[in-house]
Order: C-alpha cells, then structure tokens, then sequence
C-alpha cells in the first residue's frame, strides 16, 4: 500500500472514530459535570423554589394561626370568592366580576 493510500485509510478511519464519539455534553454530564445554566434558567429555577416557599409557608401559617375552626373556614371561604371574582374578572372581559370585586 503506498503512503497516500495509508493517508487515506487513517482518515477514514479517523473521521468514523469522530462520528462515534459521545458528544461533549454527554461525557461531561456521565462524569457529573455539566455546563452551566443560562441565566434566564437559572432565575426561572429560583424563582420556582421562591414561589413553592411561599406557598408551604402560607400553608403553614394559615394552619398555625391561633383562631378557631369556623372562622378560620369563613375568612379562607370570603378570600377564595374573591379571588374566584377577581379571575371572572380578568377572564370575562371585566364585567360580572368587577362589580364583585369592588364590593369587597
């Protein structure tokens, strides 16, 4: 075999090891490193885990609060319709809901 068809074949060769290699990503993440997250990622995640505090917290304080049962059901009863009004409001075009809303 000459030395340009040896070239060739170590190419070939060369170029058939490259498409069977794992991509960078994929040994970086096997090894447990990984790239770094864009900042917009990053914000979205935090402000997930903020947003999931918030709600446990709330729960727990609304669990915790020293009244009794049947007040503790009204104030979460008047709070939930207002709610439910103030999305029928969004939701519907402004018009049965905001009158509720404003009522409150």
């Amino acid at each position: 075999m000459t030395t340009d068809g040896l070239r060739k074949n170590a190419m070939s060769s060369l170029a058939t090891l490259a498409a069977l290699a794992p991509a960078t990503s994929d040994v970086l993440h096997w090894i447990g490193l990984q790239r770094r997250q864009s900042r917009l990622n990053s914000l979205a995640y935090g402000a997930a885990w903020f947003g999931a505090g918030v709600a446990v917290g709330s729960a727990a304080a609304l669990l915790l609060t020293p009244q009794s049962g049947p007040e503790m059901r009204r104030r979460l009863r008047g709070q939930a319709e207002r709610a439910r009004d103030y999305v029928a409001a969004q939701t519907d075009g402004g018009e049965r809901g905001a009158a509720a809303t404003q009522q409150h």
